[in-house]
């Protein structure tokens, strides 16, 4: 029934994604003033570092998804060059079972999907759509005001 749940969002989520509209990214950090409760938004334990990030696609995603993906995966590579930060890409329609683990953390609705994640595995931030250099950065400096070391945060 869970997975039935989680498909059913994935395909929700691809009927818009597939409308073309590139919407601006959302942060979780950023939405931390909205309907997200102040204590879901925040950093745990003071300063979290960003260890390793998630990055989830699609396969064979219609074009306007395929360049959003593209363009992102670019930018996160730039973001984290230089840096001790882990790069792992899923495939959420071929790799749902790893994939569905990262959704449970936080849900999303537009692909691609960055996950920030500190060095426990816990998550930092979350980036849907597409994500410029300085946005990746910014969610990589784990909302503490910490910069991963060798990420430049400015």
């Amino acid at each position: 029934m869970h997975r039935a749940s989680l498909t059913l969002a994935l395909f929700v989520g691809i009927a818009v994604i597939c409308s073309c509209r590139s919407p601006a990214p959302e942060t979780e950090s950023s939405r931390a003033g909205g309907s997200m409760d102040q204590a879901a938004a925040a950093p745990t334990g003071g300063s979290r570092l960003v260890t390793r990030i998630l990055f989830l696609e699609l396969t064979d995603p219609c074009q306007c998804t395929k360049d959003r993906q593209e363009k992102t995966w670019g930018e996160l590579m730039r973001a984290v060059e230089g840096t001790d930060i882990e790069v792992e890409r899923v495939r959420w329609d071929t790799e749902g079972e790893r994939a569905e683990a990262y959704a449970e953390k936080r849900p999303f609705t537009v692909i691609p999907v960055l996950y920030f994640l500190d060095g426990e595995g816990g998550l930092v931030d979350m980036i849907q759509g597409e994500a410029t250099i300085d946005q990746i950065r910014k969610a990589a400096a784990g909302g503490s005001g910490q910069c991963s070391p060798g990420l430049d945060c400015q």
